[in-house]
C-alpha cells in the first residue's frame, strides 16, 4: 500500500523520529511499485509462465534484494489485478488467464503505474468527463454525488475511513460515468480504482484527510447551481499535487 508524504506531515514531524519515520514510508512503498512492476514483467514476457508457483516471500524477496514486506504487498497488489492467484498455504501461481480484454489490459498496466503520474493524468481527463454531462442530466448527477459525499463524510466523522474511501471512489466514478468514449470512461475508473489505495491513506492522516474531505464540497455545490464548467474547475483543483508521490529508491 502506498504512503503519501505531505506537506502537512512535513510541517508537522518537526523531530527527528517523525523525519525518520516519513523516509523510511516512502522508501517501503516505491520499493513495492518496484517489485510489483518486475514480477509483473517476469510474468508478461513469459519468464513467469501460466500456473508455475511463486517462490516464497523470504526466497522471492532475496532474488529482488528487498526486504521481505515490500514483495509481499506487491504480491498482494499483483493478485488484485489478476496476475496471481493465491492457493492453500500462502502459496501463489501465476494464473491462466490473460488480459485479452483490452480494458482488462489497460487496467493491469494503469495498476502498475506511479501513483502520481495516474493521478496527475487524472486531472486531465476528469474534468473533461464532466464536462460532457448533458444539460438534462445535470441535477440527477447533483443529486447523486451530494448522496456520495453526505455518505463518505458521515464515515470519515465516525472514523471508518475504508468506508470513506468506497464512497470517495463511487463520488468520482459518478462525475466521470458522462466521459465521451468508452476509452475515456475505461481509463478513469481504472485510475480511480488505483488511486485508492492512496487516498486511505490521505483519509488516514490527520488534517490532510479533513482537508480532502472539504475540498469535495465546492464540487457538489457548483452542480447543484448548474455549474458544470466551475464543477470541473473544482475537480481540477481538487486533484492538484498537493500532496507529493515520491519514487526515490525504485
Amino acid at each position: 500500500m502506498r504512503r503519501l508524504d505531505t506537506k502537512e506531515q512535513r510541517q508537522n514531524s518537526r523531530t527527528p523520529r517523525g523525519k525518520e519515520a516519513a523516509e523510511k514510508d516512502v522508501k517501503t512503498l516505491s520499493l513495492v511499485d518496484s517489485a510489483a512492476r518486475r514480477v509483473a514483467s517476469m510474468i508478461l514476457d513469459g519468464t513467469l509462465r501460466a500456473g508455475d508457483r511463486l517462490p516464497p516471500e523470504r526466497e522471492l524477496a532475496t532474488r529482488l534484494g528487498l526486504s521481505r514486506g515490500a514483495p509481499r504487498e506487491a504480491l498482494r497488489r499483483l493478485e488484485y489485478v489478476g496476475l496471481l492467484q493465491a492457493r492453500v498455504r500462502s502459496a501463489r501461481y501465476v494464473t491462466h488467464h490473460r488480459p485479452n480484454d483490452p480494458a482488462s489490459g489497460i487496467s493491469i498496466w494503469i495498476q502498475l503505474q506511479p501513483v502520481g503520474e495516474v493521478i496527475a493524468t487524472r486531472r486531465i481527463l476528469e474534468p473533461a468527463a464532466l464536462a460532457a454531462v448533458p444539460a438534462l442530466r445535470v441535477n440527477e448527477l447533483a443529486a447523486e454525488v451530494r448522496a456520495c459525499y453526505d455518505q463518505m463524510a458521515r464515515a470519515y466523522d465516525r472514523g471508518a475511513y475504508d468506508a470513506a474511501t468506497r464512497d470517495h471512489s463511487r463520488f468520482h466514478l459518478a462525475l466521470s460515468q458522462y466521459a465521451p468514449s468508452g476509452l475515456h470512461r475505461v481509463l478513469l475508473a481504472s485510475m480511480i480504482d488505483v488511486s485508492a489505495a492512496a487516498q486511505l491513506e490521505i483519509f488516514r492522516t490527520g488534517k490532510a484527510g479533513l482537508h480532502s474531505l472539504r475540498r469535495h464540497l465546492p464540487i457538489v455545490e457548483a452542480l447543484e447551481r448548474g455549474d458544470v464548467a466551475d464543477a470541473a474547475r473544482e475537480v481540477a483543483d481538487h486533484l492538484a499535487p498537493a500532496f507529493t508521490y515520491s519514487e526515490t529508491g525504485s
